[in-house]
């Protein structure tokens, strides 16, 4: 695990918020774009199965003392050296007008700084389960009512040489609504659109989230999207982490059978 000298103080805290941030970054693709292209009005189940990737840029503020300070983007966390362990993958089961969608992300990072003589070691695992159920509209054949909730865990580990250490678990679970609208442009490529809102202060104050796509059929039981995603949290006055804004491109390639 290499050791990095950081130029400006406080950085162990910034460490710590720029693991949260990642998280979300990344949880928050799960469930957000259905790529089944399978018939409404059919009788038998339908099943698909998507790895996916968002990559997605950051920009974070923490509450420390009252006032809202920006995330450092001088120091990498997210680097490859750091990601020892990840996985994102999302599901979904549909009949006639109703589908049920759930996803699962898996994250570890570790890091050492160096500050003078001591030697910090940060361990940072974080896990997110969303469950979703979808209804396609009579009337507008297109457009699909989404509702669910997302659960968020997060375990931090902090060693400060061999004498100070700590860690930290919590856990947030946010209601969400949305609506999704599957425009189909051609015989293999299609338009995705899709909106939620979410917390309503139950776990964080609020969640708003946008995403624009298109999705191309490259057999006739897989196909790839590509797409742009727009997020943000709102937290909690009493939480150190006050906002996240989160946007990036996104690329799956969904199974189905």
């Amino acid at each position: 695990m290499p050791d990095r000298k950081l130029e400006k103080s406080g950085n162990l805290h910034t460490l710590l918020i720029v693991m949260v941030c990642f998280l979300f970054s990344q949880c928050t693709f799960a469930g957000s774009d259905d790529f089944s292209t399978e018939d409404a009005t059919s009788s038998d189940w339908k099943f698909t199965v998507t790895p996916y990737l968002w990559l997605a840029g950051l920009d974070a503020s923490v509450d420390t003392n009252g006032g809202g300070t920006q995330s450092d983007d001088d120091y990498d966390f997210l680097s490859l050296d750091n990601l020892e362990k990840v996985g994102f993958i999302t599901a979904s089961a549909s009949k006639n007008m109703w589908s049920i969608e759930g996803d699962a992300v898996y994250l570890k990072f570790s890091d050492s700084v160096t500050q003078g003589e001591a030697v910090t070691e940060a361990d940072f695992t974080g896990t997110v389960f969303e469950l979703l159920g979808a209804y396609r509209l009579d009337r507008f054949e297109n457009v699909e009512v989404l509702f669910g909730a997302r659960t968020l865990t997060l375990d931090m580990k902090v060693d400060i040489g061999t004498i100070i250490g700590g860690s930290n678990k919590e856990s947030w679970t946010d209601p969400i609504i949305g609506i999704r609208y599957i425009r189909p442009i051609s015989d293999r490529w299609r338009l995705l659109l899709r909106g939620e809102v979410g917390g309503f202060g139950v776990s964080t104050d609020l969640t708003t989230d946008a995403s624009v796509g298109f999705d191309f059929s490259t057999t006739k039981n897989t196909s790839l999207y590509l797409g742009y995603r727009y997020m943000k949290y709102e937290f909690d006055k009493d939480d150190v982490l006050t906002d996240l804004t989160a946007q990036g491109y996104l690329f799956g390639f969904q199974f189905r059978f």
